[in-house]
């Protein structure tokens, strides 16, 4: 993408990469940092979103400078790779999208997963080895059911931001009904 200076202005953001996320530590406890069981891959949307929920604002610092080292924790096309990223996103929308929406977008998340172990099975040996990895984070998201709906309610019972509010300016939005917007209640600089 070519620089014309589009993300020189600090904007509200939806989640920041653990790489570049600075948080307050107060924050950080009230939202009950990252999860340990994400290991690695979505921790941070999970946080930033969590945070989100409870009134936070995540804010894009265009002045930062970030060294990352990608691919440190898990090279890429690592299977363990392909593993955290789909079981941890599926925890992760389980978690926090609010009832209605997480119903409605289920069915098709489910069928995005599947076409993932389609597109995966046309890729010789190396393919069968990463759709059996989305098949193995399916199967430890239905394990794990229980405890991440018991986390599910715990999330959900300290909201404060409808997803209405939260998803107001996202792709589709569209959707969403044009009620006025309410300002978030917190915000941590």
């Amino acid at each position: 993408e070519e620089d014309l200076g589009q993300y020189n202005k600090s904007e509200p953001i939806f989640w920041a990469s653990g790489a570049s996320l600075f948080i307050r530590s107060t924050v950080f406890h009230e939202a009950k940092g990252f999860d340990e069981y994400f290991f690695a891959h979505q921790e941070e949307i999970d946080l930033c979103w969590r945070m989100s929920l409870v009134g936070y604002r995540v804010r894009s610092v265009p002045q930062s400078v970030v060294w990352h080292e990608g691919g440190a924790s898990l090279a890429e096309g690592s299977l363990l790779k392909v593993y955290y990223n789909h079981r941890n996103a599926l925890i992760t929308l389980l978690r926090n999208r609010s009832a209605a929406p997480l119903i409605a977008l289920l069915p098709l998340r489910l069928a995005l997963e599947a076409a993932a172990m389609l597109y995966y099975l046309a890729g010789g040996k190396e393919g069968m080895a990463r759709a059996a990895q989305v098949a193995r984070a399916f199967i430890d998201v239905l394990r794990r059911l229980p405890e991440t709906l018991r986390q599910r309610r715990e999330i959900q019972r300290a909201r404060i931001v409808s997803d209405r509010e939260l998803f107001r300016n996202a792709p589709f939005s569209i959707f969403l009904s044009r009620r006025p917007a309410q300002p978030l209640a917190r915000a941590s600089q």
